[in-house]
């Protein structure tokens, strides 16, 4: 993780530049594990999440078409991403992403899976609500707008609003254990979407 260190500074000094406006970092722990879950508008979102937690290093996990992409997958994996392949189950991604957060680290995730053409939010994928239920990590719900200019990279005004930790245990969850998964994943939407209202 030494180069994500490296490049965050830089990486802050550019976000800064652009005019990008963080609110609510004091819902960040400062210490132990967490998942941020944000919607996903351009492709430069990791950058924007990673300038906006003050003091922790995120474990981005990104589809596995990132990282055959030479130079980008290398930089991807050497600040701390890896990889999953999206829509097939995978096991190996979950158990990896379930482990970092067991050992007291931050795990970045879109839920959606893909970005948003329009900016609207998609519904999530089940594996952030299995992540979360396998993990108990309290859950950091992102949402990341374009305010002003172009809707897409770094350029425009863009607005980061970081809300209150969701709690598994606060839920009144269904028994169904396929049925309580979809039922997280939903509930995290449900407090992105809430967020800059």
């Amino acid at each position: 993780m030494t180069l994500y260190k490296i490049l965050l500074p830089i990486a802050r000094v550019l976000v800064k530049s652009v005019g990008c406006r963080v609110e609510g970092a004091h819902n960040v722990p400062a210490e132990g594990s967490c998942i941020v879950a944000s919607n996903h508008v351009t492709v430069c979102d990791p950058v924007f999440l990673a300038c906006a937690m003050p003091g922790r290093v995120l474990h981005f996990m990104g589809k596995q078409s990132l990282f055959d992409i030479p130079v980008l997958g290398w930089l991807f994996a050497k600040c701390g991403g890896f990889p999953v392949s999206r829509g097939e189950g995978d096991v190996s991604a979950i158990r990896y992403s379930v482990s970092l957060l067991r050992e007291g680290k931050v795990l970045a995730i879109f839920p959606e899976g893909t970005r948003s053409g329009t900016g609207e939010l998609n519904k999530a994928f089940d594996g952030v609500g299995l992540i979360a239920e396998k993990s108990k990590a309290p859950v950091i719900p992102v949402r990341i707008m374009k305010v002003r200019g172009r809707k897409k990279g770094f350029r425009g005004r863009t607005r980061i609003m970081i809300g209150d930790p969701l709690y598994l245990e606060a839920m009144d969850m269904p028994e169904n254990k396929r049925e309580r998964r979809t039922y997280i994943a939903a509930a995290i939407m449900e407090s992105i979407s809430m967020l800059g209202g």
